[in-house]
């Protein structure tokens, strides 16, 4: 999307084009039930900040949402999905619940609280990143706290593929695990949670 970024941005800004997102629309009513409850929230890579949106309107009133990309530049010195972003939040009314963490997630790690009860991971789709992304937040969950991992699972019709590194990671680490049971998932989202004991 390279230079069709630029465009939609520009269409954003006259109001021809809305806050796009990644997730579908059954994915997204998951996530939406999943944080009734959750206090401390992190999502890695907002892109346009939909979903940062569904946390933030479906999580408790004070909760917080830890919001973390690197905001990489586009042609025009900044970066289009943080401008639309933000933006969005605005508009919604829940800047006030979002935490901003600007960075690449790994780096970042310290300016997140520990005992999260929900971390996404949608950030580096390479099986390194998006490892690396479960090693460096799964410490950081509470007991009985959510990991959801999107592109992460083969399902009909869809757009995964078997050596995308979402998927590769619940195969590979998660499905029959000793250590983590998968709760719920639809489309190319796993939710998973660590077993107690």
């Amino acid at each position: 999307m390279k230079g069709g970024a630029l465009i939609h941005w520009l269409r954003y800004v006259v109001g021809l084009d809305a806050a796009i997102t990644q997730t579908s629309a059954a994915e997204r009513e998951l996530l939406a039930k999943a944080v009734t409850d959750a206090k401390r929230i992190v999502e890695i890579g907002i892109f346009e900040g939909v979903n940062t949106a569904t946390f933030a309107l479906n999580a408790p009133s004070d909760a917080k949402v830890y919001a973390i990309d690197p905001f990489f530049k586009g042609a025009l010195g900044f970066n289009y999905g943080k401008f639309i972003a933000f933006s969005e939040w605005r508009k919604q009314g829940i800047q006030q619940k979002v935490v901003v963490v600007q960075g690449l997630s790994w780096d970042v790690h310290t300016q997140v609280p520990d005992e999260l009860d929900f971390v996404f991971v949608d950030g580096d789709h390479s099986y390194e990143g998006v490892k690396k992304d479960f090693d460096t937040y799964a410490p950081k969950l509470k007991s009985g706290g959510i990991i959801a991992l999107h592109d992460a699972r083969l399902f009909s019709n869809g757009w995964t593929r078997p050596d995308w590194g979402p998927v590769e990671l619940v195969n590979k680490h998660i499905r029959n695990s000793h250590d983590w049971e998968i709760v719920d998932e639809i489309d190319s989202l796993v939710l998973i949670r660590k077993k107690c004991g």
